[in-house]
Protein backbone atom coordinates (compact mmCIF):
# COMPACT_ATOMS: atom_id res chain seq x y z
CA UNK A 1 0.00 0.00 0.00
CA UNK A 2 1.10 3.50 -0.86
CA UNK A 3 -0.24 6.37 0.71
CA UNK A 4 0.14 9.87 0.03
CA UNK A 5 -0.73 12.48 2.42
CA UNK A 6 -0.97 16.11 1.92
CA UNK A 7 -1.80 19.39 3.87
CA UNK A 8 -5.03 21.40 2.56
CA UNK A 9 -4.61 24.96 0.47
CA UNK A 10 -4.14 28.02 1.95
CA UNK A 11 -6.87 29.71 3.71
CA UNK A 12 -6.87 33.25 4.91
CA UNK A 13 -6.67 32.24 8.48
CA UNK A 14 -3.34 30.79 7.29
CA UNK A 15 -2.47 34.01 4.96
CA UNK A 16 -3.09 36.43 8.73
CA UNK A 17 -1.59 33.66 10.52
CA UNK A 18 -5.11 33.08 12.62
CA UNK A 19 -5.86 29.58 14.81
CA UNK A 20 -8.15 28.02 12.36
CA UNK A 21 -8.34 24.42 14.28
CA UNK A 22 -12.20 23.05 14.15
CA UNK A 23 -13.36 26.60 12.55
CA UNK A 24 -14.91 25.56 8.89
CA UNK A 25 -12.35 27.62 7.07
CA UNK A 26 -12.17 27.73 3.02
CA UNK A 27 -9.77 28.00 0.59
CA UNK A 28 -9.06 31.35 -0.79
CA UNK A 29 -7.48 32.13 -4.01
CA UNK A 30 -3.90 31.02 -3.60
CA UNK A 31 -4.68 27.71 -1.79
CA UNK A 32 -6.94 26.58 -4.87
CA UNK A 33 -3.92 27.56 -6.90
CA UNK A 34 -1.75 25.49 -4.85
CA UNK A 35 -4.61 22.45 -4.72
CA UNK A 36 -4.21 23.14 -9.37
CA UNK A 37 -0.96 22.68 -8.61
CA UNK A 38 -0.74 19.78 -6.60
CA UNK A 39 -3.54 18.08 -9.54
CA UNK A 40 -0.87 19.24 -11.89
CA UNK A 41 1.74 16.47 -10.09
CA UNK A 42 -0.69 14.03 -9.53
CA UNK A 43 -1.44 13.82 -13.25
CA UNK A 44 2.32 13.66 -14.35
CA UNK A 45 2.76 10.80 -12.02
CA UNK A 46 -0.17 9.44 -13.49
CA UNK A 47 -1.34 8.05 -9.30
CA UNK A 48 -4.74 7.06 -9.44
CA UNK A 49 -6.38 7.08 -6.04
CA UNK A 50 -8.36 4.21 -4.88
CA UNK A 51 -9.22 5.88 -1.82
CA UNK A 52 -9.91 9.47 -0.66
CA UNK A 53 -9.78 10.15 3.14
CA UNK A 54 -10.55 13.94 4.32
CA UNK A 55 -11.79 15.66 7.33
CA UNK A 56 -15.00 17.10 7.59
CA UNK A 57 -13.61 20.73 7.04
CA UNK A 58 -14.15 22.29 4.16
CA UNK A 59 -10.43 23.52 3.52
CA UNK A 60 -9.10 19.74 3.24
CA UNK A 61 -12.44 18.80 1.18
CA UNK A 62 -12.42 21.46 -1.29
CA UNK A 63 -8.25 20.92 -1.81
CA UNK A 64 -9.17 16.74 -2.22
CA UNK A 65 -11.70 18.26 -4.70
CA UNK A 66 -9.09 19.88 -7.08
CA UNK A 67 -6.38 17.49 -6.81
CA UNK A 68 -8.25 14.34 -7.67
CA UNK A 69 -11.09 15.63 -9.46
CA UNK A 70 -13.54 13.66 -7.89
CA UNK A 71 -16.55 14.85 -6.21
CA UNK A 72 -17.35 14.74 -2.39
CA UNK A 73 -19.51 11.74 -2.27
CA UNK A 74 -16.56 9.75 -3.41
CA UNK A 75 -14.76 10.95 -0.51
CA UNK A 76 -14.21 9.08 3.24
CA UNK A 77 -14.95 11.86 5.97
CA UNK A 78 -13.00 10.74 8.91
CA UNK A 79 -12.62 13.27 11.39
CA UNK A 80 -9.49 11.17 13.09
CA UNK A 81 -7.51 13.08 10.90
CA UNK A 82 -9.38 16.41 11.81
CA UNK A 83 -6.67 19.57 13.14
CA UNK A 84 -6.12 20.18 16.64
CA UNK A 85 -8.72 21.89 17.75
CA UNK A 86 -7.94 24.68 19.50
CA UNK A 87 -11.02 25.22 21.55
CA UNK A 88 -13.44 27.85 21.79
CA UNK A 89 -11.07 30.72 23.22
CA UNK A 90 -8.09 31.13 21.38
CA UNK A 91 -9.52 29.37 18.23
CA UNK A 92 -9.68 32.34 15.65
CA UNK A 93 -7.15 34.46 17.01
CA UNK A 94 -3.97 35.67 15.43
CA UNK A 95 -0.51 34.64 16.54
CA UNK A 96 0.00 38.12 17.69
CA UNK A 97 -3.11 38.14 20.11
CA UNK A 98 -2.39 35.16 22.07
CA UNK A 99 -1.23 35.09 25.75
CA UNK A 100 2.41 33.96 26.75
CA UNK A 101 1.46 31.01 28.12
CA UNK A 102 -0.78 29.78 25.18
CA UNK A 103 2.34 31.15 23.42
CA UNK A 104 4.64 28.40 25.41
CA UNK A 105 2.31 25.51 24.03
CA UNK A 106 2.08 26.43 20.28
CA UNK A 107 5.91 26.66 20.22
CA UNK A 108 6.46 23.60 22.04
CA UNK A 109 3.18 21.62 22.75
CA UNK A 110 5.19 17.92 23.68
CA UNK A 111 6.77 19.59 26.81
CA UNK A 112 4.02 22.47 27.78
CA UNK A 113 0.34 21.81 28.94
CA UNK A 114 -2.12 23.31 26.85
CA UNK A 115 -4.57 25.95 28.22
CA UNK A 116 -8.14 24.77 28.70
CA UNK A 117 -10.21 23.89 26.32
CA UNK A 118 -7.61 23.01 23.85
CA UNK A 119 -7.23 19.84 22.77
CA UNK A 120 -4.52 17.50 24.75
CA UNK A 121 -1.36 16.01 22.39
CA UNK A 122 -1.93 12.55 23.65
CA UNK A 123 -5.59 12.85 22.63
CA UNK A 124 -4.57 13.95 19.38
CA UNK A 125 -1.82 10.94 19.12
CA UNK A 126 -4.78 8.35 20.11
CA UNK A 127 -7.48 9.62 17.92
CA UNK A 128 -5.01 9.65 14.55
CA UNK A 129 -3.11 6.34 15.71
CA UNK A 130 -6.01 4.36 15.78
CA UNK A 131 -6.62 5.77 11.91
CA UNK A 132 -2.86 4.55 11.22
CA UNK A 133 -3.64 1.20 12.59
CA UNK A 134 -7.13 0.24 10.73
CA UNK A 135 -5.37 1.83 7.53
CA UNK A 136 -2.28 -0.67 7.97
CA UNK A 137 -4.57 -3.81 8.96
CA UNK A 138 -5.93 -3.69 5.46
CA UNK A 139 -2.61 -4.84 3.62
CA UNK A 140 -4.55 -4.11 -0.15
CA UNK A 141 -2.36 -3.29 -2.46
CA UNK A 142 -3.89 0.19 -3.04
CA UNK A 143 -2.66 4.17 -3.39
CA UNK A 144 -4.70 6.29 -0.80
CA UNK A 145 -4.42 10.19 -0.62
CA UNK A 146 -5.29 11.69 2.39
CA UNK A 147 -5.90 15.29 2.97
CA UNK A 148 -5.66 16.53 6.15
CA UNK A 149 -3.99 19.43 8.28
CA UNK A 150 -0.81 20.20 9.69
CA UNK A 151 -1.05 19.08 13.50
CA UNK A 152 -2.46 16.15 12.06
CA UNK A 153 0.30 15.33 9.47
CA UNK A 154 2.84 15.48 12.11
CA UNK A 155 1.04 12.86 14.61
CA UNK A 156 0.70 10.60 12.07
CA UNK A 157 4.34 10.87 11.27
CA UNK A 158 5.05 9.95 15.03
CA UNK A 159 2.42 6.65 15.09
CA UNK A 160 4.13 5.52 11.81
CA UNK A 161 7.80 5.88 13.70
CA UNK A 162 5.90 4.20 16.68
CA UNK A 163 6.00 6.93 19.21
CA UNK A 164 4.26 8.00 22.28
CA UNK A 165 4.22 11.63 21.35
CA UNK A 166 5.97 13.66 18.07
CA UNK A 167 9.36 14.21 19.15
CA UNK A 168 10.31 18.01 18.10
CA UNK A 169 12.34 17.27 14.72
CA UNK A 170 8.49 16.25 14.25
CA UNK A 171 6.94 19.04 15.42
CA UNK A 172 9.12 21.16 14.18
CA UNK A 173 9.30 19.90 10.79
CA UNK A 174 7.88 22.55 8.22
CA UNK A 175 4.40 21.49 6.41
CA UNK A 176 3.43 23.71 3.57
CA UNK A 177 0.12 24.47 2.32
CA UNK A 178 -0.52 21.05 -0.34
CA UNK A 179 2.85 19.81 0.54
CA UNK A 180 2.84 15.91 -0.15
CA UNK A 181 4.18 13.35 1.77
CA UNK A 182 4.63 8.85 0.54
CA UNK A 183 5.01 6.43 2.84
CA UNK A 184 5.26 2.77 2.09
CA UNK A 185 3.14 0.31 4.27
CA UNK A 186 3.69 -3.17 3.89
CA UNK A 187 3.21 -5.81 6.30
CA UNK A 188 1.63 -3.24 8.54
CA UNK A 189 5.33 -1.42 8.76
CA UNK A 190 5.71 1.49 7.36
CA UNK A 191 8.52 3.41 5.50
CA UNK A 192 9.85 6.50 6.44
CA UNK A 193 7.51 9.58 5.16
CA UNK A 194 9.26 11.41 2.00
CA UNK A 195 8.41 14.68 0.60
CA UNK A 196 7.58 14.14 -2.91
CA UNK A 197 6.04 17.74 -3.34
CA UNK A 198 7.34 21.04 -1.63
CA UNK A 199 4.34 23.53 -2.30
CA UNK A 200 7.24 26.19 -1.31
CA UNK A 201 9.66 25.20 -4.48
CA UNK A 202 6.69 25.24 -6.97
Amino acid sequence: MKIYIMRHGETDYNKRQTLQGHIDSHLNETGRSQARGAAEYIREKSLNFDRIYVSHLDRAQETAEIVSGRKRCDFFVDDRMIELDYGEDIDGKCLTELDEATMAFLNDPIHVEPPEGVEKIPHLMERVRSFVKEIAREEKDEQILIVTHGETIRAFFACIDDLEVPGNEIWEMPIDNCDIFCVDCQNQKFSDPVRVRSAAAC
